[in-house]
């Protein structure tokens, strides 16, 4: 009626409705055009309307169980850092799944709602959002739009795929010990395997990587130093492994040339410039390589990814990484695989 009379109406919080629900106006500008033929919405009247339906899809988000996937390139170093973020940012995502670009493959995407990547995934017909693992605010903006926007699919979904679970089946035992067996294995190459060593900083980094690998292959960790260290400048190429707000940096390969999972750290002579999660530069001084076999068991990658998101889940957390000494540090993994043992209820 408004509208039909030409009057006016002036709505103060426009240009803010504009930004904050980009996506949603569109919409709504593009549903009135349609459904109300010939009449003309002002962008204040538009943004009035955006407010009602935007406090609806609020209310919906809350009954949407979001499943998401998180993709990095190996599956296990700033995969599960990004699903932290996610996890403490978005409590509507009920769960998470991590893979690496290679697993993806095999995947069934569609059963997910929502897929966010590391890395741009070079796929066709896959609808992803491109993050940061540390996700910034203009990142989770993104996410939450996104959501928004597929919150009545979501719900339709989880409508048509609901189950009755009161009858709960009795698992395979035998499976379970196996795959018991397979987080159990990991723990103890990575607690056996870990170190903390000091290292002279080379004025070109492929040198000094090469002679970081020239290392782990000595200790049996490692089969060809030279192509391990071409797949991890590959790696470093895809995006920043510096941890922003911090002096370390995350090494993390998946790959046929590793022969087993391990963690160590290495502490560099003089700082190094190196780019960080965010895309800016940073001084590392200390370098955290995270690495293990392409054949890795998705328990494997779940003990790595526990490591991952440890190092940032605090700022004590972090402060230990870049301070402590490797005795510190080891008591610090026993810590995180004992907390990790907690929450799975294994005695």
């Amino acid at each position: 009626s408004r509208i039909k009379e030409n009057i006016e109406i002036y709505n103060p919080m426009k240009e803010q409705i504009k930004r904050d629900y980009f996506l949603l106006y569109m919409a709504i500008e593009e549903g009135v055009e349609k459904y109300f033929p010939g009449m003309s919405f002002s962008d204040d009247e538009i943004a009035f309307i955006v407010l009602h339906f935007g406090s609806a899809l609020e209310i919906k988000k809350e009954e949407a169980k979001v499943k998401a996937l998180v993709v990095c390139s190996s599956g296990i170093g700033s995969s599960k850092m990004l699903a932290s973020r996610l996890k403490k940012e978005l409590p509507e995502i009920e769960s998470f799944d991590m893979s690496s670009l290679i697993e993806l493959k095999g995947m069934d995407v569609q059963s997910y709602d929502l897929i966010v990547s590391t890395v741009p995934i070079p796929y066709e017909n896959i609808d992803y959002i491109m993050v940061s693992p540390l996700l910034n605010e203009e990142d989770t903006n993104q996410v939450k739009q996104y959501i928004k926007r597929k919150i009545p699919l979501i719900l339709d979904k989880n409508r048509n795929s609901k189950e009755d679970t009161q009858q709960a089946d009795v698992p395979d035992m035998l499976a379970a010990a196996e795959s018991m067996g397979r987080y159990m294995d990991v723990i103890q190459d990575v607690l056996r395997h870990f170190t903390l060593t000091h290292i002279e900083t080379k004025p070109d980094h492929r040198v000094l990587l090469l002679e970081l690998f020239q290392q782990l292959k000595e200790d049996g960790l490692i089969r060809d130093p030279k192509k391990a260290a071409v797949y991890l400048a590959e790696r470093e190429k895809q995006g920043g492994l510096g941890i922003p707000g911090t002096n370390m940096a995350l090494y993390h390969l998946k790959n046929e040339e590793i022969v087993l999972p391990f963690f160590k750290i290495y502490d560099l002579s003089t700082s190094y410039e190196v780019n960080g999660m965010d895309g800016n530069t940073l001084s590392m001084t200390r370098i955290l390589v995270m690495m293990a076999p392409g054949s890795l068991s998705a328990e494997g990658s779940e003990i790595l990814s526990a490591i991952s998101s440890a190092i940032i889940e605090s700022n004590e957390s972090m402060a230990g990484f870049q301070e402590e000494e490797e005795q510190e540090l080891y008591q610090r993994l026993n810590r995180i695989f004992f907390t990790w043992m907690k929450e799975k209820n294994i005695p």
